[in-house]
C-alpha cells in the first residue's frame, strides 16, 4: 500500500487501516510511518475534513501546536498489518 493511497483515505476521516501482505519489519514500519502524523510518523495533512480543513483558528484553540494535534490524532488511529507467512 503506497503512502499516497493511505493519505487519500485518512483525509476522508478513516481512523483505521489494514495493510495487507506485510512480510518484513521494514514494510510494517513504512506502513506505520505513512499512517501516523509527526512526531511519530511521516504523514502530512492537507485541507480535508479529517484535519478540520486545516482551520488554523480551530487547531490553535483546540491544540497547543501542530505537533500537539499530531500526537492527539495518532491516539485516535488504528493501524494493523496483515501477516500472511510470518514477519521476517
Amino acid at each position: 500500500m503506497e503512502p499516497w493511497t493511505i493519505n487519500r483515505w485518512l483525509d476522508r476521516e478513516v481512523q483505521g487501516i489494514l495493510g495487507p501482505h506485510v512480510e518484513t519489519r521494514e514494510e510494517a514500519q513504512r506502513l506505520v510511518d505513512a499512517y501516523l502524523l509527526p512526531p511519530e510518523g511521516t504523514r502530512g495533512w492537507g485541507l480535508g475534513r479529517g484535519t478540520t480543513f486545516n482551520d488554523v483558528v480551530y487547531l490553535a484553540r483546540a491544540h497547543a501546536s501542530n505537533l500537539d494535534y499530531g500526537r492527539w490524532a495518532n491516539t485516535q488511529m488504528l493501524v494493523t498489518a496483515q501477516d500472511e507467512e510470518g514477519i521476517r
